[in-house]
């Protein structure tokens, strides 16, 4: 099979794929991947709120540590494009057990992502909430790889949220040391 070969068959089986979902029903989903995503972000705030003006505020922190009013503004901007990542592979012109398992993926990392303000702040442990953050980050690679594999773009969606999942791995387990 020549390289000619290939892109026809490609092309040929791009063409017969099922097309993107649009109209109503898509802007609806756009509004149903947002809209999810906050609310897992509004579940883990209520571990975070009685703890934020008791036991963090008590405790050492780095200097690298951001002003509070940073988080709510970063979290926002983060869970609106994960919600506009998995609405792009909902939205993708083939269908097929990977894209079902990708978005199981994004779904089910939110139990996870929700965990560490459990254990940071509701627990408050910041050695609990350090495991679960390197198991988040793991988590949001792992998505990141499955959204790319089916909608690129998707994936890169997922970059600023992988960065600052890291940084937040940094500054717990910086936390947790600072305070053991």
């Amino acid at each position: 099979m020549t390289n000619t070969d290939t892109s026809d068959t490609f092309i040929s089986e791009y063409a017969t794929a099922p097309r993107a979902k649009s109209g109503t029903k898509s802007w609806l989903m756009l509004c149903v991947f947002v809209v999810g995503a906050l609310t897992a972000g509004s579940v883990g705030s209520l571990f975070t709120g009685a703890e934020l003006d008791g036991w963090y505020r008590e405790i050492a922190k780095p200097a690298f540590t951001p002003p509070d009013w940073v988080f709510p503004i970063a979290w926002t901007y983060l869970f609106v494009t994960m919600g506009i990542a998995a609405w792009l592979v909902w939205r993708a012109p083939f269908t097929g057990p990977e894209k079902t398992f990708a978005l199981r993926a994004y779904w089910a990392h939110f139990i996870v992502n929700v965990g560490w303000s459990a254990a940071f702040f509701w627990l408050t442990s910041p050695a609990l909430g350090s495991v679960v953050a390197a198991v988040l980050f793991g988590a949001v690679t792992w998505v990141a790889l499955l959204f790319a594999r089916i909608r690129p773009l998707a994936g890169v969606l997922f970059v600023p949220y992988a960065l600052w999942v890291a940084f937040a791995t940094l500054l717990t387990v910086t936390i947790w040391f600072m305070n053991a």
